[in-house]
């Protein structure tokens, strides 16, 4: 019985003092979409994206980050001057779900609700499991990164901005890629529009999750020693 009481003690014990180095909160902004539609243009058609995140502080420069951030993901070729593109003539739309876990490193000593260390841009990489509802295949695999900034709001509380990049491994989020090759033996100009390859295949599909993020830290650190303060 001692043993098991101790054990209960042990892990609230350590249960109390990571709570001190996790803050929760949570994120809202835009997410936009790049692939055979939308190639190169930064910002294009912007959805909204709101979500929550829960990171764990390892110490002044590392923390690990897991998020959930719901969003959507659109484009058309009525949006481009090309060509191929007012041939092609296509558009999608899909709601998107995007969990991720990441790591971060503050270039700065980061310590939410210390003064000596209120702020710090900071660099984040992970992977991330998508959900992409009306894509071709809704279930994707990505790799999160970016750069992003955190700043101290008093004791308990953080805001910071953030813009990164999604690299998914798939070519379908916009149900185009390469696999409707242009057979010789059509001659029609109507079937060769209707079966030519309708996408890049060797450019998989990206996308962008940039905005705000308000944090709170869940527990104070310990109080302050006045021989000895960090």
């Amino acid at each position: 019985m001692k043993q098991f009481i101790f054990l209960v003690s042990l892990i609230f014990s350590f249960s109390a003092l990571a709570q001190k180095k996790v803050d929760m909160g949570i994120f809202f902004g835009g997410a936009y979409y790049q692939g055979d539609i939308n190639y190169a243009r930064l910002f294009y058609q912007v959805n909204p994206s709101y979500g929550v995140l829960y990171r764990f502080n390892l110490n002044k420069r590392w923390a690990f980050r897991g998020s959930l951030i719901m969003s959507s993901l659109s484009g058309t070729d009525k949006d481009f001057t090309y060509g191929y593109q007012i041939l092609r003539n296509r558009s999608f739309f899909t709601p998107l779900v995007d969990v991720s876990a990441q790591a971060e490193f503050n270039f700065k000593n980061y310590h939410i609700g210390k003064k000596k260390y209120p702020n710090s841009p900071y660099a984040f990489l992970g992977a991330s499991f998508i959900i992409a509802s009306y894509a071709e295949n809704p279930y994707i695999f990505g790799i999160p990164f970016g750069l992003g900034y955190k700043q101290n709001i008093g004791k308990r509380f953080g805001i910071g901005l953030e813009w990164g990049y999604r690299k998914t491994f798939t070519d379908y989020i916009d149900k185009l890629s390469g696999d409707r090759l242009y057979p010789a033996i059509v001659t029609k100009p109507s079937q060769k529009n209707s079966l030519k390859q309708r996408g890049n295949f060797r450019n998989t599909d990206w996308y962008s999750i940039f905005g705000l993020f308000i944090t709170y830290k869940l527990l104070p650190g310990r109080t302050a020693c006045y021989i000895y303060n960090d």
